[in-house]
């Protein structure tokens, strides 16, 4: 049975595992988050796990009812995207794991992970982290009003885009890794009459009180460009040479946490924490 176009009974769901003689089945949203989730799971040398994408959000979703619903004995791992600031979060199980920040690559663009990629294309032994550090505070404070109205979009269901799915058109130029605030500014006013001010306000309330640092708030796919074009206008000024960097470099680059830390971060203990609370959950 294909999984990408049908979608399984519950009791064919809980016993699926068994056709490959694992213990548990693991479901996540597309083929590249496979990668990524099978990095986390495996860390739990004991558990016997079989990991396959849905081919879509939206088939992740009945995967995600079924553990609802029909107490599932399966596990969901997926983005975490703004389910912390819903009015209604329907989706609050320890069988369905969520990331940290907004996505897995709130994760995998981690300070150290892109520092490690810039010293890759660069050829170098600098640290770069207090460089990093830096254009994540300026990029995230330029984009801060973006995000207001992005949360505000999914808390009220408005179907219009705050930050959008990438950030081409706020950043300064093509291949400029900084946000332009006049092109924020001038987006925003096209928009803000799509909400009440009340709002706006109780979604900035909801991102002050929120321990996260702003880089785990942003969507992922927001991040992509200004991340690309971070590392390779680093690397090129480093190197003082052209650098060849493609997304799929930088995926494969960041995909995992790759960089031996002292200790494990925020991010990565949350992950591990919920992952664990998912395995007794079905054990």
């Amino acid at each position: 049975m294909d999984n990408n176009s049908l979608t399984y009974a519950t009791d064919a769901l809980n016993v699926k595992s068994l056709f490959y003689n694992k213990e548990i089945s693991i479901y996540v949203e597309g083929e590249e988050d496979i990668l990524f989730w099978e990095k986390i799971f495996s860390s739990y040398a004991s558990i016997n796990y079989h990991i396959e994408d849905t081919n879509g959000y939206e088939k992740l979703k009945e995967y995600m009812d079924k553990i609802i619903k029909d107490d599932a004995r399966i596990i969901i791992a997926c983005d975490c995207d703004h389910s912390p600031f819903a009015l209604n979060n329907k989706y609050d199980n320890p069988r369905i794991v969520r990331t940290y920040g907004y996505s897995i690559e709130n994760t995998m663009y981690c300070v150290n992970n892109i520092n490690y990629t810039v010293k890759r294309y660069s050829k170098s032994r600098k640290d770069f982290t207090n460089d990093i550090i830096r254009w994540y505070n300026d990029f995230c404070a330029h984009c801060l009003n973006l995000l207001y109205y992005d949360i505000a979009n999914h808390r009220f269901s408005k179907s219009i885009k705050g930050l959008g799915d990438n950030c081409c058109r706020f950043l300064k130029s093509e291949s400029s890794p900084d946000i332009a605030p006049d092109k924020v500014k001038k987006y925003i006013s096209k928009i803000k009459n799509k909400f009440d001010v009340n709002e706006i306000n109780e979604c900035i309330e909801l991102v002050r009180k929120d321990n996260r640092e702003l880089r785990f708030l942003i969507k992922g796919h927001f991040l992509d460009n200004g991340i690309f074009n971070f590392v390779k206008s680093t690397a090129e000024q480093e190197l003082k040479a052209n650098v060849d960097l493609s997304f799929d470099g930088l995926y494969a680059s960041t995909v995992n946490c790759i960089v031996a830390c002292n200790n494990k971060c925020v991010d990565m203990l949350a992950l591990y924490e919920r992952v664990d609370k998912s395995i007794k959950s079905v054990t």
